[in-house]
């Protein structure tokens, strides 16, 4: 069931009661809002949902499709998300990303696309922080503002989310080894803590002959998420070898005055190339 109501602009928002994130080729929202590139046309759009963590009202997804036939685009909207690339004729979604907000704003975000590294601005659904950030690109251009962080309203606590990206184990040829990884992103309270994993398989997609092999990923986690870096590192390499099926874990045994943020996974090609990222949500310590 679908609820609809308007915010400060006018614009149909969207209440979605779907728990996990519906794959396909049409992003779900009110800004439809089209990118023409060379003779095809790529798509953004943002939707707000319903809350998976307690004390928040709401979430808010952000989505690029693309109408090339044959195939995958690269993409990198930098505030909201996604990191990956877009098959053909599918869609790429972000993580779902909490707030409290009852008044929701349009913001013109920096978005990378193509093999080009060109650029352009789609307009999203804004979080807390997120209009201080579309500020800074603005005046700086495309690079990641970091955002405050605001003492989580119900502490830490448990959730699960299931994402789905696509990833070239050769960025050169990357309709020719797309590989999909599906899985779970989730936080397990401990404690005073909580950990931290990201379950996943990697299969090829289509007649794909990537090689997941050839994948690796590295913690990014920036602001106030580097705290979290030290554990991260006593229980893994710097570099991380992604394979058929696994989990990337990690432990936090505590958190004092515990606020939500977000860190991600660079995930990298053969050679080392950055195609996209796998993005989960952390537990920060806030002063």
């Amino acid at each position: 069931m679908k609820r609809a109501w308007r915010g400060p602009l006018g614009v149909l928002l969207l209440l979605l009661a779907a728990a996990d994130p519906v794959f396909g080729d049409e992003c779900l929202g009110p800004n439809q809002e089209p990118h023409p590139y060379g003779s095809f046309t790529f798509k953004t759009n943002s939707r707000v949902d319903f809350s998976y963590l307690k004390g928040y009202k709401h979430t808010v997804i952000s989505c690029i499709s693309h109408d090339d036939p044959i195939n995958p685009l690269y993409v990198k909207w930098v505030i909201p998300g996604p990191h990956g690339w877009v098959p053909a004729k599918q869609r790429l979604e972000s993580l779902a990303r909490a707030t409290n907000k009852d008044q929701f704003d349009q913001l013109k975000g920096c978005l990378l696309f193509g093999n080009q590294g060109e650029t352009t601005r789609g307009t999203f659904i804004g979080v807390e922080n997120d209009e201080r950030r579309a500020a800074d690109e603005g005046k700086v251009g495309c690079r990641v503002a970091v955002a405050n962080v605001e003492p989580a309203p119900a502490g830490i606590q448990s959730f699960s989310q299931k994402i789905r990206n696509w990833f070239p184990s050769d960025a050169t040829r990357p309709r020719a080894t797309l590989m999909r990884l599906d899985g779970d992103v989730g936080i397990d309270p401990r404690n005073e803590g909580f950990s931290s994993y990201v379950s996943y398989t990697l299969t090829r997609e289509g007649d794909s002959q990537g090689s997941a092999a050839d994948l690796t990923a590295r913690p990014v986690f920036r602001g106030a998420a580097e705290a979290l870096l030290p554990y991260f590192n006593e229980k893994n390499p710097k570099t991380i070898q992604l394979r058929e099926k696994d989990v990337i874990f990690f432990s936090v045994p505590r958190v004092a005055n515990p606020g939500l943020s977000y860190a991600s996974y660079e995930v990298y090609d053969k050679d080392q190339r950055v195609v996209g990222e796998i993005s989960l949500p952390v537990f920060v310590p806030v002063p």
